[in-house]
């Protein structure tokens, strides 16, 4: 072959090739060489990148990559001549670096998405014996990769006994070298705990189309399967008590079609969950009623607002509370209802109405009764009164046997006895009547005590236990009914008179709070009052003992008038007493009354 053909054929050969001499003068360069050095003349002086590939090749054999001032990557290979030149072979790598550092940065992010992944990837050889398990499946599962590579699954200490079966199934899917999604296998951790492992897999093969193995992922489903049995657990128990509610139960969707019903919802109604599941108030009732109920459910969706409101179904009167419901992202799911038949409720309500005026009215009867005979006993009573005194006085001549004195004495005590019990009973039956007047003015209130006890010990004609009014202050004024206020107090002082015997002691006392309030207070050291009397002694014609044992008088209205008049005064009547000991009665006026 001859120089020129020599030299042709190079020209034609894809792999740049160049000749340097010892000053590194190139003396020949291909075509491909010169495209790769950038050359445009094969006889220009070399540049300055060719002194640098030909620098860096002195030593025989010896590979490098440079980059040419365009950008383009060239590995080179170097063999020195005889003559102590170089030749020099180049190949374009460009797309061959490109490539690498993609498939680098590949492998970059392959890994960084299995680290942060919330599945493990993992990848099996022919033999179905584990390769590569990524690290997440350690983190996730606390069993060291160390103890699966290596090995086929189940073949590890840490596979919970039992799953032979399901293991033998899903090799035997590989051998067929057949995808498989969620194969559950249970493990347990070197915390002891067991995991439910959700596995999916499929074959790979090489570039020949070869079987090369398996690859595939996996999740720990632990947490998921907890909740899932917590959620079955408490749909049950939702279900359970739906069903076993007396009441009826349902939920809407947003479009207002029903989606749950109880048993009691259907019997109420007497309908089947075919005619109302999937279907709005409005086409299972095609009434104005059924519009009116589908004008709820909006209202409630739209408000986000319960309501409650009544209607009747066949005849019953019905109360229904209907709610909003959420998700937990506060996303509206629909509305909930609970309905309560208050028929019986209404009714019982009426009744007890009806009879409540009727005892009112019943009531003021009695009380205009009582007021009238009591109206119609004063007159007689006055001038039984007045005549026993005129005997007394023996007016128009001495009455002759001293005994008759006595018995003018005992009419007249009698007959004051008899008029005082009158008034009581006039005095409540305007109070039960609503017919009290009150004429209230600014009072001096230590002298109305002192005057009052004055006239209850006049009153008293026979021996009494001895009155302290020691603890009464001076100049105490309050703004009052003075006859109520009067009365008040010459009640409490008589019925603490009329239990207390003549060796004990009765204490008046009248004082003022740091509050402003007024305190007016009984205490005596009679017989007590049982405990289990003392919301009653209050009531009309009650006594906190047995008149006809014990020999007291009184028609027990006493304390009914004290407290009533008290309510008329803004102010609260309190009793403590203790049997054997004595009793406390207190009255505490508002600080609005202090003047």
């Amino acid at each position: 072959m001859s120089l020129e053909q020599l030299t042709e054929a190079l020209q034609q050969v894809p792999v740049g090739i160049a000749l340097f001499d010892v000053d590194h003068v190139l003396v020949f360069a291909n075509a491909a060489a010169r495209e790769l050095l950038e050359l445009t003349d094969p006889g220009q002086p070399p540049a300055p990148h060719i002194s640098d590939i030909c620098g860096g090749h002195i030593r025989p054999d010896a590979k490098s990559e440079h980059t040419t001032p365009s950008g383009r990557m060239i590995e080179t290979a170097c063999e020195a001549t005889p003559e102590g030149g170089q030749i020099l072979t180049l190949r374009d790598v460009t797309d061959d670096r490109a490539s690498e550092s993609a498939m680098r940065e590949s492998e970059a992010r392959f890994r960084d998405l299995t680290e942060i992944a919330s599945d493990w990837f993992w990848e099996m050889d022919t033999d179905f014996q584990f390769t590569f398990v990524s690290n997440r499946f350690e983190d996730l599962s606390d069993i060291a990769i160390t103890e699966v590579v290596g090995r086929r699954r189940g073949e590890s200490d840490f596979t919970v006994p039992g799953q032979d079966l399901a293991i033998a199934a899903n090799l035997e899917v590989m051998r067929r070298q057949q995808s498989f999604r969620d194969f559950r296998l249970s493990v347990r951790g070197r915390d002891g705990e067991i995991r439910i492992l959700s596995i999916n897999g499929a074959p790979f093969y090489d570039e020949t189309g070869t079987f090369a193995g398996y690859r595939g992922t996996g999740r720990d489903l632990s947490e998921i399967e907890r909740l899932s049995k917590a959620l079955q657990i408490q749909r049950a128990q939702i279900k359970e008590l739906m069903e076993h509610a007396p009441i009826p139960i349902f939920f809407k969707d947003t479009h207002f079609r029903f989606q749950i019903a109880n048993d009691a919802f259907y019997a109420e109604r007497g309908l089947t969950a075919e005619q109302v599941i999937g279907h709005t108030s409005q086409e299972v009732y095609p009434t104005s009623a059924g519009q009116a109920f589908v004008d709820h459910d909006r209202s409630v969706m739209e408000s986000g607002d319960p309501i409650v409101r009544e209607h009747t179904i066949g005849g019953r009167i019905v109360r229904t509370y209907k709610f909003p419901v959420y998700n937990d992202n506060g996303a509206l799911l629909g509305l909930g209802g609970v309905e309560i038949d208050i028929t019986d409720r209404i009714r019982e309500s009426q009744a007890l109405t009806a009879a409540k005026t009727e005892a009112e009215r019943a009531n003021k009867a009695k009380s205009y009764f009582l007021a009238k005979v009591s109206h119609e006993l004063r007159t007689p009573l006055n001038a039984v009164i007045g005549f026993g005194e005129m005997l007394q006085a023996e007016l128009f001549g001495p009455l002759g046997d001293r005994r008759y004195h006595g018995y003018a004495q005992d009419i007249v005590n009698s007959g004051r006895h008899l008029l005082g019990l009158v008034s009581d009973i006039l005095d409540i039956s305007k109070i039960e009547s609503d017919e009290m007047e009150l004429h209230e003015e600014n009072l001096d209130l230590s002298d109305l005590v002192r005057r009052a006890v004055t006239m209850s010990e006049t009153a008293r004609n026979q021996p009494s236990a001895k009155i302290y009014t020691d603890q009464v202050a001076n100049g105490i004024r309050l703004y009052g009914d003075e006859t109520a206020l009067q009365r008040i107090v010459m009640n409490l002082v008589g019925n603490a008179l009329k239990f207390t015997d003549p060796d004990g002691r009765v204490d008046v006392s009248l004082t003022t709070g740091s509050n402003g309030r007024v305190s007016l207070s009984v205490r005596d050291t009679g017989i007590g009052i049982a405990e289990d009397q003392l919301q009653d002694v209050v009531q009309p014609f009650a006594t906190g003992a047995n008149p006809l044992r014990l020999g007291y008088e009184g028609a027990g209205l006493g304390l009914a008038i004290v407290k009533a008049l008290c309510s008329a005064h803004d102010a609260a009547f309190t009793i403590q007493s203790k049997e054997g000991v004595g009793t406390v009665c207190m009255v505490l006026f508002t600080s609005s009354r202090r003047r």
